[in-house]
Parts: structure tokens; sequence; C-alpha cells
């Protein structure tokens, strides 16, 4: 339990880096000498520009008013895919110089489905409660590091919100769902020995089943 325990945290850690704060598209990391620190600050405005450069293409009202109303793109295991989903993972991708931010978005959104109906067919797919429970201990993760912190306001704000805007709630709505089911299906392939997937196998389904 306490080795699950401790994945949990680095698993927390590698999606705030990964995901949150765009910090994967330039190798950085929370402690960075201050030419590294500078550049990753430039990449932080980078990525929040973009992000609302592309909701200011789809909604006028930008990121924290475009909801499913705005059209739902495909339905995957039965999820609709909203636009506000597919665009920001397609803007991070963008932003990372992905060949195909495109395809890639829509295999990430593939894995995330196929997670989900693993989740719910188990019984362990996370509540709203859960949900908000787990974002509050991301953003307690970040704000204890000034560094992390920095450069999630910096994107936050240039993404066009306020920080609770964000953490309350887009990340709730937009963010936090997949990444806790990850969490909540590794911890449970591991405590029932059950072998993990990688995102090529998850897709690889997803794609049989919709031949099918």
């Amino acid at each position: 339990m306490l080795i699950v325990k401790k994945m949990r945290k680095k698993i927390m850690i590698a999606i705030l880096i990964t995901l949150v704060l765009g910090l994967a598209t330039i190798g950085g990391a929370s402690a960075t000498p201050d030419n590294e620190y500078q550049e990753a600050i430039d990449m932080a405005i980078k990525i929040g520009a973009a992000l609302k450069d592309a909701f200011s293409e789809v909604n006028p009202g930008g990121m924290l008013n475009v909801d499913g109303r705005n059209g739902n793109l495909a339905v995957i295991l039965g999820e609709d895919i909203d636009l506000v989903r597919f665009t920001s993972i397609k803007t991070l991708f963008e932003v990372s110089g992905s060949a195909d931010p495109y395809g890639d978005a829509w295999n990430t959104i593939k894995v995330q489905a196929y997670e989900k109906q693993f989740a719910l067919e188990r019984g362990i797919l996370p509540t709203e409660d859960e949900i908000i429970r787990f974002t509050n201990e991301m953003r307690e993760l970040v704000e204890s590091d000034p560094v992390l912190r920095a450069y999630a306001r910096t994107v936050i704000e240039a993404a066009g919100m306020t920080e609770d805007e964000y953490w309350n709630h887009f990340k709730v709505k937009h963010e936090s769902p997949a990444h806790l089911t990850s969490i909540r299906i590794f911890e449970y392939k591991s405590q029932n020995g059950i072998p993990m997937l990688t995102n090529e196998e998850m897709i690889q389904r997803i794609n049989v089943a919709a031949a099918e």
C-alpha cells in the first residue's frame, strides 16, 4: 500500500508537469538555473497564449465559456467528446511541436475514453467530490513550490483565466476527471496483479471496437 501511495504522488507530479503546466514540452523541471527558468516562463506564456487564441477562434467567450453546447465532435465508447476537451489537448500538442497534433489529440482522448469505461465497469470511477478533492491536492502541490506556482500562474493568466477560475472550474471539469481515473486504474491493477496496457494497446482496442 505504501508503494502505491508513493507512486500515486509521483503520478500526480508527472501530471502537473506534463498536462497542467506544459513543462514537458521543453523538458523542464521544478528546479532550474536562472536561464532555464526564464526559458520555461517564456514557454509558459506561449502555451497559455496558444490556448487562449485557440479558444477565441472557436468561441468569443474564451475558455471558460466553451462547453458541450458548442458541439460534440464524436462519441467514443458512448462518451460525448466536446470541443473544449479536443481543442485544449490539440493545442498542447501543437505547442510541443507534434508532427500530428490532430492525431495525437484524438489518440489521447481514445486512451481517456478506454480508461473511463474500464473504471466504470469496475466501480472505481471517481465521484465529483473525489475529483474536487484531487484537484485541491494538486493545487496544494503546485502552490507549495514557488517555481511550480510561477509556471502555473503564467500559463493560467496567459490563457485568460484567474487561478481560481482554472482550479475551481476548468480543471475540475475538463482535466482532473481523466487524471484521477488514470491513477485509480494504476492503483487497481497494481493491487490486483493485472497487467498494464500501453497507450497503443488501448488505442488499438478502441479502433477495433469502432470498426465493428
